[in-house]
């Protein structure tokens, strides 16, 4: 899983969709979903799960054992993927 902060917004929307796009389809997007402008940003993309933002605290202290080796594993990916270019 990847949790993308702001994901509403435009630069965390862009974000959603480039890693749509790479094919990560596994992510957790937290953000004030209430403005239903934003959420058009977000319009086709594909995610697991929207977090509003004030529960997300709640959320990922009981879920942080699982995303903690993600982000180890998506940041060796990342640095894999540099050295290769």
């Amino acid at each position: 899983m990847i949790i993308v902060t702001g994901s509403a917004g435009f630069i965390g929307s862009c974000l959603v969709s480039e890693l749509n796009y790479l094919g990560y389809h596994n992510l957790i997007l937290v953000d004030d979903f209430s403005n239903q402008k934003k959420n058009k940003n977000l319009k086709n993309s594909k995610f697991h799960k929207k977090i509003d933002r004030n529960h997300f605290i709640d959320w990922f202290s009981n879920n942080y054992k699982e995303h903690l080796a993600n982000i180890k594993l998506w940041k060796d990916k990342l640095r894999e993927s540099n050295e290769n270019k």
